[in-house]
């Protein structure tokens, strides 16, 4: 019986090893600082008709960045009570994925527009509420790559109520 116990035991601290020294990412600031995500209902850059997502994203590296890809969650927003109360708003699923190009030189910001026309099946009386932002990967002029698939680093959206 003892013996079974020294085998879990040293089965958990391997399990646990391997999880910490894997999960780099998880311990690292991001090369970047991102702006809580809002829905607007007009575009100031002409990427979008009826809806879509703002957010600025700042770079902290020492290298351009040249593309990002940005993955966020989209809700109903009834009533100013939990954002989460709306469900999903569209007829697909809720959780988009945008690619997009940019030049962002290192300490410098830019703010991107996504749309969210192509998701839509009828225009918004108000906009949505937008959580969970993250990048999932960051592209960079040197030809390095930044990636956070599991969304470790994610800044929550404005609830305005």
């Amino acid at each position: 019986m003892k013996r079974n116990s020294y085998r879990f035991l040293t089965f958990c601290l391997l399990m646990s090893a391997l999880l910490f020294f894997s999960c780099g990412n998880f311990f690292e600031s991001p090369p970047f600082v991102l702006s809580p995500p809002e829905c607007v209902l007009s575009s100031q850059s002409g990427n979008f008709q009826f809806a879509g997502v703002k957010f600025s994203v700042w770079n902290m590296s020492q290298s351009e960045i040249t593309s990002i890809s940005a993955v966020f969650s989209v809700y109903e927003n009834e009533n100013g009570s939990s954002p989460f109360s709306g469900g999903n708003p569209f007829t697909g699923g809720n959780i988009i994925t945008a690619s997009l190009d940019c030049s962002i030189l290192p300490g410098e910001q830019e703010e991107f527009e996504a749309g969210l026309d192509p998701y839509i099946s009828k225009v918004p009386e108000k906009p949505y509420f937008i959580d969970f932002l993250y990048l999932e990967s960051v592209g960079y002029a040197d030809g390095q790559t930044w990636q956070d698939p599991a969304g470790t680093h994610f800044v929550r959206g404005k609830n305005e109520k």
